[in-house]
């Protein structure tokens, strides 16, 4: 009686071909390389040896380089999905033995790269710099812009405080003459004439700790002299 599996059979290379393949349950044309949107993370493989001796008995492993640290044995199964693969650039590996269970030296290999998704992209990370840039740039020349603003301010108030200061320095210059004439005189306006030196003292007093005040560094709410 005829056994088939008597036969001996000789070890000889033969080549594994994809079958079939699916982006995101999709049918796609059979290529060896595959450049695939971010989104298009959902990919499902067949595959098979062209061999038509005793394929019943072949085994296969399968590897997706870039994912998978090890081959995955699948036995007789000629099929597998990946799920959910990240971005990046992969390489999808499939071997089989032969019927008394040696490793074929062919391997299958198709390229798979998943493309980033725009906002992840080199021109958008210069997008994301320039507008940053742009942010800080701002930030920067408005708070120049409020020094330079509060200096003037500052230097409007000083030069009117000074005017103001030596207008009533020379009041008060002017009335003390008076004071001195209407003494030698001994008239009866000379008290009158004392309080407006006082009042103008006291403006000025009041002028020089303004003056003060507004010099120092710590202040900035100038609105009382707007």
């Amino acid at each position: 009686m005829f056994h088939p599996d008597s036969i001996n059979y000789t070890s000889k290379p033969f080549t594994i071909s994809l079958t079939h393949f699916y982006v995101n349950n999709v049918p796609v044309k059979i290529d060896s390389h595959y450049v695939l949107q971010y989104d298009q993370n959902y990919l499902s493989f067949q595959f098979a040896a062209l061999t038509f001796f005793r394929n019943e008995d072949l085994h296969y492993a399968y590897k997706m380089v870039g994912l998978d640290e090890e081959w995955i044995l699948s036995g007789n199964r000629r099929f597998t999905t990946y799920a959910n693969l990240i971005p990046g650039n992969y390489t999808f590996q499939v071997r089989s033995t032969d019927p008394n269970g040696l490793w074929n030296k062919n391997i299958l290999e198709i390229l798979i790269t998943i493309k980033n998704p725009w906002y992840k992209e080199w021109y958008a990370f210069l997008f994301y710099i320039l507008i940053t840039s742009s942010i800080v740039y701002s930030i920067y020349y408005y708070k120049k812009q409020q020094r330079l603003n509060l200096q003037y301010i500052r230097d409007n108030i000083a030069r009117d405080l000074h005017d103001e200061i030596g207008s009533n320095l020379s009041s008060i210059s002017i009335f003390n003459e008076v004071a001195k004439e209407s003494a030698a005189r001994n008239t009866d306006n000379l008290q009158e004439i004392l309080n407006k030196i006082g009042e103008y003292t006291q403006i000025s007093q009041e002028g020089m700790t303004d003056i003060v005040w507004m010099i120092d560094s710590k202040t900035t709410d100038l609105k009382i002299y707007l």
